[in-house]
């Protein structure tokens, strides 16, 4: 019986010490696949960031060539002042831009409201409209800077504010 007993003490020795060596492998694996997988996710958010980001250019760069094109042919050939034409164009390019940012630049989600989603979108685009005129205007009024080139700094400005800024209020 002793005998009996001491097998037995020394089988759930051992069996105890098998799991516990197997459940530190399991742990290791599972430690392992965890980070193949938060690396996978990390490239994956870089990738998508860099999609996103070129995206975002070509969208933004067509909405320049909308926005600058209307703004000169309403001040050179129509004669509109700048400030009013720069309003104009900007306002024509935030609705073709809208439509390509919710549908092919930003990950927005599905069940959020669509009259929701535009409200923000011209929310964020008022302010941008703001800080483009008010970068016009003191490049132009100020800075005796021509409208045309004030425009493409102006631009160049607004359009990290737009990527920012709906990155952060209309992505899911």
């Amino acid at each position: 019986i002793v005998l009996g007993v001491i097998i037995l003490i020394r089988y759930n020795r051992n069996r105890k010490a098998m799991i516990r060596e197997q459940e530190k492998k399991l742990h290791e694996i599972n430690e392992q696949q965890y980070r193949k997988s938060q690396l996978y996710i990390e490239e994956n958010k870089k990738k998508n960031l860099m999609r996103q980001i070129i995206r975002f250019a070509f969208v933004g760069g067509s909405a320049f060539v909308i926005d600058y094109g209307v703004m000169i042919f309403l001040t050179e050939l129509i004669g509109i002042n700048y400030l009013i034409s720069s309003g104009i164009s900007f306002s024509v390019s935030v609705i073709y831009n809208y439509i390509l940012s919710v549908h092919w630049v930003f990950d927005v989600a599905e069940d959020r409201s669509k009259i929701a989603e535009f409200v923000i979108f011209i929310i964020l685009s008022v302010i941008g409209l703001g800080i483009n005129q008010l970068v016009m205007w003191i490049a132009v009024d100020i800075f005796r800077m021509f409208y045309m080139i004030a425009k493409i700094g102006a631009t160049a400005i607004v359009m990290v504010y737009n990527f920012i800024t709906r990155k952060l209020f209309l992505e899911k």
